[in-house]
């Protein structure tokens, strides 16, 4: 043990990121949407800054094991190594989720502080020589992970999960805490290394009522620590809470706090609770055998679960509780018989699995936070199909990412598989490596999963979204087969199998005629009815329907040649929108006297040359809403005056970079990508005008 080194120095990372957090949280006060960078970047200098100080730290111990604070504190190898792999993957998690958080508002300064305290209470975990440093470092972090699952307010799925993390969360944390003290009646120290001593002298005595409590206190202790690690049977709340959060919570949720786990595991059980292993004549039966237990339980249950699932998240959280138990194999076989000759080998391996897992993790759900975009989750295994067809360098991750997890070899998981199970040999548990049991097991979650969600990677026709370039326009499509083509048109709907209707057939037809309807729903904008309908067949159905009076939706070019558009907040959302000018046809209202006055309101302009482009009617089947798109020409600048309930911003942007965030995603509103669709045709010479007013729709095309 170092005594000569300053007492606070040990903790200078600790104290460096909560001074850091609490300057980022009073920063980002001050400053706007516009430059919310700043707090983005202050926080990856925090955790640059945490490296470069537990650098220092290590330098100065030399490697070995330093303790400060009356002995609450210590900072040993293992602590330094985790450290800094707690940084590397709270840095990845910032980077990936910056496009994820910004395009759905929640890219603040209380998702960065809640991150960093987090980061905080894992480092507290991991250099824990007390009870009471372990207890106030997995408060300090379950606390920010509560909030930050339910940190998107308007999801009903993030505060159910948010929810539900918090409850079992508080229950697990209230088993640990009564294990703790039932442990510190028995031994009369909170200090892990003081503990560790008095155990050992309680165990090699006979005849003690205090054995009896530090076993029912060393259950009360397995099972928080099972809760926090997400081991069978404490495994519920891990599924719904990675389901429920934003992705780029489930991403940081999956990581760093895994590593904070195994080092709570490792410093209760290989230290403090070591004499209470078991297999010795004086405790016959302790933590091992309830590891074993939870282990094969959770790599069964896990492994099985995650075959059933049609959500990627759920399926990579049932993998996680796989990995767990896999881990604490190998930190079940470090003592064999009472004596610890192979527990650096064990252990060690343990912790190297917990690592790899860690960064495995990150890439997969990294995957999921990259895919996704505004209005649209990627986390359905359908949302990977055809996704070698779109992307063929993240589908190769992806490849690589799942392959890894199943310990396909050369993998780097496949080393971190075997090496446990060294570990699980040279124990002499042979019976937990046979094929049957665990070196199947443990792939056949990845594997299946791979083989469903890029099995079709290859097949565009697969892909749920994949999108055809946007110069592809309606008409210009060629059939493959012309010779069939010739002989075919549309088909006809039947009762039985589709047939093909032959050229020069008489057409069916397929009108609905109304029998009777009532108005269910009589509000200002929208009228909800109720019709029932006459089939061609004979037949009745009953069809619901919103009455809506149409909108209108203008494509306004600058002298310049860039488009007007606006940004606003859109309540059912819950974000913020980038859109054309758009507006409502008030009853009475001829749509071209709409868009004129929609332009002047919303962004102060009028136009000296208008042209009407299409009519577009986006949800047929369901609404008589129709769209009227609009061309404006030869733009004034006025002043806009909007409604008392109207807040919007408006900027301008060229129509090669507004087809850009179509495809990107950043432009995903239906009218202003329809819109957009006409602004290419036009702008781009492959439709030529015919004229001014209404007539392209009115002509034959």
């Amino acid at each position: 043990m170092l005594t000569t080194l300053p007492p606070a120095l040990l903790a200078y990372p600790e104290m460096f990121l909560l001074a850091a957090a609490c300057a980022i949280l009073l920063i980002d006060l001050f400053v706007g949407d516009e430059t919310r960078w700043l707090s983005y970047a202050l926080s990856l200098a925090a955790l640059l800054g945490c490296a470069l100080l537990t650098v220092v730290v290590a330098g100065a111990t030399g490697g070995r094991p330093a303790h400060t604070f009356n002995g609450m504190f210590v900072s040993d190898l293992m602590a330094n190594l985790l450290k800094m792999f707690t940084y590397l993957a709270v840095t990845l998690c910032l980077v990936y989720s910056r496009s994820y958080l910004s395009e759905r508002g929640l890219f603040r300064g209380e998702y960065f502080a809640l991150v960093l305290f987090a980061t905080l209470g894992m480092m507290v975990m991991i250099s824990a020589a007390h009870f009471l440093t372990l207890y106030l470092g997995l408060e300090l972090m379950s606390l920010c992970l509560y909030s930050l699952v339910a940190l998107n307010r308007d999801s009903a799925l993030s505060t159910e999960a948010g929810m539900k993390y918090f409850v079992l969360g508080a229950l697990a944390s209230g088993l640990l805490l009564y294990g703790m003290s039932m442990i510190y009646g028995a031994t009369g120290s909170l200090e892990i290394a003081e503990v560790a001593r008095k155990t050992a002298a309680i165990v090699q005595m006979d005849g003690l009522s205090s054995k009896a409590v530090l076993a029912l206190g060393l259950v009360f202790v397995v099972s928080g620590l099972a809760f926090k690690l997400g081991v069978v049977p404490f495994h519920m709340w891990i599924p719904d809470v990675y389901h429920g959060a934003p992705s780029a919570v489930t991403l940081f949720i999956g990581s760093g706090p895994k590593l904070a786990a195994f080092a709570m595991a490792m410093r209760l059980l290989a230290g403090a609770l070591q004499p209470l292993s078991g297999d010795t004549p004086q405790f016959p039966s302790g933590w091992q055998d309830m590891l074993i237990i939870l282990a094969v339980l959770s790599m069964a249950v896990g492994n099985l679960a995650a075959i059933a699932q049609s959500n990627i998240k759920r399926m990579l959280a049932y993998s996680t509780i796989s990995h767990m138990g896999f881990m604490l194999l190998g930190l079940l076989s470090g003592i064999v018989n009472g004596n610890m000759l192979s527990a650096a080998d064990a252990w060690s391996s343990a912790m190297f699995y917990a690592v790899v897992y860690v960064l495995m993790s990150l890439g997969a759900f990294g995957m999921v936070v990259l895919l996704s975009r505004a209005g649209f989750e990627a986390e359905r295994l359908e949302d990977f199909r055809g996704l070698n067809a779109r992307s063929p360098w993240f589908a190769f991750v992806m490849l690589l990412v799942m392959f890894s997890l199943a310990g396909v070899p050369p993998l780097v998981g496949f080393y971190a598989k075997l090496s446990v199970l060294q570990a699980v040999i040279a124990a002499g548990h042979l019976w937990l490596v046979l094929p049957g049991r665990r070196v199947l097991l443990p792939p056949c979650g990845e594997t299946h999963v791979f083989r469903r969600a890029a099995g079709h990677g290859g097949d565009r026709a697969q892909a749920r979204h994949a999108r055809p370039p946007l110069g592809e326009r309606i008409g210009r499509a060629r059939p493959r087969h012309p010779s069939a083509a010739a002989h075919a048109t549309l088909p006809v709907l039947h009762q039985g199998p589709v047939k093909m209707r032959r050229r020069g057939a008489r057409r069916r037809s397929l009108a609905e005629t109304r029998i009777r309807g009532a108005r269910v729903f009589d509000g200002v904008l929208l009228k909800v009815e109720k019709d029932t309908v006459r089939l061609p067949d004979g037949g009745s159905a009953v069809r619901e329907y919103i009455r809506h009076p149409g909108a209108v939706a203008i494509l306004a070019l600058t002298d310049s040649g860039e488009l007007v558009m606006e940004r606003q907040y859109r309540y059912p959302l819950g974000r913020d929108m980038i859109e054309v000018p758009a507006g409502k046809i008030d009853p009475g209202e001829s749509p071209l006297a709409t868009a004129r006055r929609e332009l002047k309101e919303e962004t102060g302009y009028t136009a000296r040359r208008w042209r009407h482009l299409a009519t577009i009617h986006i949800a047929i089947g369901y609404s008589d809403e129709r769209i009227e798109i609009y061309l404006a020409r030869g733009l004034e600048l006025v002043g806009a005056k909007l409604d008392d309930e109207e807040f919007l911003e408006v900027f301008t942007l060229p129509p090669a970079a507004a087809l850009d965030w179509v495809r990107e995603g950043r432009i995903t509103d239906a009218k202003s990508v329809s819109a957009l669709f006409w602004a290419e045709k036009v702008l781009g010479g492959r439709w030529r005008p015919r004229g001014r007013g209404p007539a392209p729709s009115r002509q034959k095309r």
